[in-house]
């Protein structure tokens, strides 16, 4: 039987607790959950170098944010229904694309613009190359961060 430490941050309060067999049991934590040391969590299979392991999918909600910087700390799936100028060239920022993440932002606002993307430190490549988004159609923007580069892929519908 394995006994998990969880540092659970609330706040500016710490609190360590020692977690021994959750199985059936569900752990609520508000705040952050860090794993120190070799613990891991997991609900399949072992590795020495995973701190999660998860068998089945991993579903985050989906945020809604506007303007041109979007926070994917707050979720993989970001929707946008004002999302900066509506037409010429529109930079938006990105926060929070970890290394190997897969993030999406949907665009649902009636823009034309053409979309770059940046985030200090990490070049973008794009899939087809960049142009003017088509008039009246969602903008769906697929990035995966590999190292310093990230893959941008568009899908209109």
């Amino acid at each position: 039987m394995k006994t998990f430490l969880l540092l659970l941050l609330f706040s500016f309060n710490c609190f360590a607790v020692n977690v021994t067999d959750l199985k059936g049991k569900t752990l609520t934590v508000s705040g952050n959950a860090n794993i120190t040391g070799t613990e891991t969590i997991g609900t399949a299979g072992s590795s020495t170098t995973d701190k999660l392991i998860v068998n089945g999918s991993v579903v985050t909600p989906t945020s809604t944010q506007a303007g041109t910087t979007f926070d994917f700390y707050k979720s993989g799936t970001i929707t946008c229904s004002s999302c900066g100028a509506t037409s010429g060239a529109v930079t938006i920022t990105l926060v929070g694309l970890s290394d190997g993440g897969f993030y999406t932002l949907d665009m649902t606002d009636s823009s034309t613009a053409t979309h770059t993307f940046s985030l200090a430190g990490l070049t973008f490549v794009y899939n087809p190359p960049q142009a003017a988004r088509q008039a009246g159609k969602v903008a769906s923007y697929n990035f995966h961060r590999v190292g310093t580069k990230v893959l941008v892929s568009l899908l209109e519908f």
